[in-house]
């Protein structure tokens, strides 16, 4: 496959003017516009410098730009992924401080592991013969092209594994110079040994490494469905068309949670309130509830403060009142809201708080 050279920036353009996905990840980061350009824009000029417009493999985005399509998707979905997580126990004020930086580990291992897929099935060829390889140059993929105007992708036989720690060797030249001087180093160190993770996970992994997994089954996962959707079961090759269709849900998912505000969701309609009123017992099945809410109760519950804390706690019988200042630490409080909505447990919105089914008490009232 020849293909020809661009600058980053032009590639970030190409791909952002067919998905409209830059704009999806500033959103999702909730670092505002300033230190979106700071400190994600440098990873995605990064991450582009060092898989220019090759396609990922033969399997999945197997296409022009592929492989830079596909890092852009999996940064995305770990931003996702990240916003309901809780990385750390402490105080609020702990929280506060290290919850971003981890949500920011959490997106970079993910991005990071991009070049190693891309070097375990494919081999990139200049216009000189010459086969790229990462461990045998400082330089990025792109400077490495310099002076190429096209290079040739092609696929290996069959995919060579790569370890783990050759995967965070690989990832360095995505990341500019400084980015982690004012981050926690054991943060860091996390986030490095979360980049190119097994298939299967290992017991005592870190929350990180679960996130940066999960997100790239997703962007897999998106690719199978584009496929699905664009040819209905027939058997045609991909192509870099066929991500639109489903962009275009994930952009419609992203607009709908951007006019939503809990001020104006609709409350429960009093049939609805009528049966919440006197549970007879408890119905919530704990083994059905994320983790991460799970994780949330129980950062709740262990707050240093929580007996302060805990005469805000509401509790009645139409359900327990919750203020949304409890859900923050450190953490986007529209996306933690979301995921109690999902696990089905967010029965109302009022301003300032949520009202959560009365039989979610004992989790939180201790």
């Amino acid at each position: 496959m020849e293909i020809k050279v661009f600058s980053p920036k032009e590639l970030l353009h190409q791909v952002d003017a067919k998905l409209g996905i830059l704009s999806l990840i500033e959103r999702d980061s909730a670092l505002g516009h300033a230190n979106f350009q700071k400190y994600v824009m440098p990873v995605l000029l990064g991450l582009s410098a060092s898989v220019m417009s090759s396609p990922l493999n033969r399997e999945y985005y197997a296409y022009e730009n592929g492989a830079l399509e596909y890092g852009l998707i999996v940064s995305m979905m770990a931003l996702r992924i990240a916003e309901g997580s809780i990385f750390t126990q402490g105080t609020v004020e702990d929280r506060a401080l290290y919850e971003p930086q981890y949500k920011f580990a959490a997106f970079c291992a993910s991005i990071a592991s991009v070049p190693a897929f891309l070097f375990s099935g494919v081999t990139i060829t200049n216009e000189d013969g010459e086969i790229w390889s990462p461990l045998s140059t400082h330089k990025s993929m792109h400077h490495w092209l310099s002076g190429s105007k096209t290079f040739h992708a092609n696929w290996f036989n069959k995919s060579v594994p790569v370890s783990r720690m050759l995967g965070a060797g690989m990832s360095w030249k995505l990341f500019p110079e400084g980015i982690w001087a004012k981050f926690d180093s054991r943060i860091v160190a996390q986030m490095f040994e979360s980049i190119n993770p097994p298939d299967i996970p290992s017991p005592g992994e870190s929350r990180i490494t679960a996130i940066v997994r999960k997100s790239h089954e997703k962007a897999i996962d998106l690719y199978q469905k584009s496929i699905e959707n664009q040819f209905n079961g027939n058997a045609h090759a991909p192509n870099a068309s066929m991500m639109s269709e489903s962009m275009a849900e994930i952009k419609a998912d992203a607009l709908l949670h951007k006019n939503a505000s809990i001020g104006r969701t609709p409350t429960l309609p009093a049939e609805a309130k009528a049966v919440a009123i006197t549970p007879k017992k408890p119905s919530i099945d704990i083994s059905k509830i994320d983790r991460s809410v799970l994780d949330l109760f129980d950062a709740i519950t262990t707050d240093p403060k929580y007996s302060t804390m805990k005469a805000d706690l509401n509790v009645t019988n139409l359900g327990v009142e919750l203020p949304l200042k409890f859900i923050a630490y450190g953490l986007e409080v529209r996306g933690t809201v979301r995921l109690l909505e999902s696990c089905g447990l967010v029965i109302e919105k009022r301003e300032g708080l949520i009202v959560l089914r009365p039989d979610v008490a004992h989790l939180l009232v201790k």
